[in-house]
């Protein structure tokens, strides 16, 4: 198991993690709530988080030679 990297402690794993929280507050209303209603900034951070949940999703972090 040397050079392996637990799951937990992949920095991939918690930008994952916390981008598909975004997601769920901001589906929610939780987001316009605080008072972030910028559409366009929404839009645009939405689509990070989504692109950031999917790479968290199919990153494999128990391979040392990848991210």
């Amino acid at each position: 198991m040397e050079g392996t990297q637990s799951r937990w402690r992949s920095p991939v794993l918690w930008a994952s993690i916390f981008a598909t929280l975004y997601l769920i507050l901001d589906a929610s209303g939780v987001i316009k709530a605080i008072g972030f209603d910028n559409d366009k900034w929404n839009i645009v951070v939405s689509s990070i988080m989504a692109i950031m949940a999917v790479f968290g999703i199919t990153n494999n972090p128990t391979a040392s030679d990848r991210f």
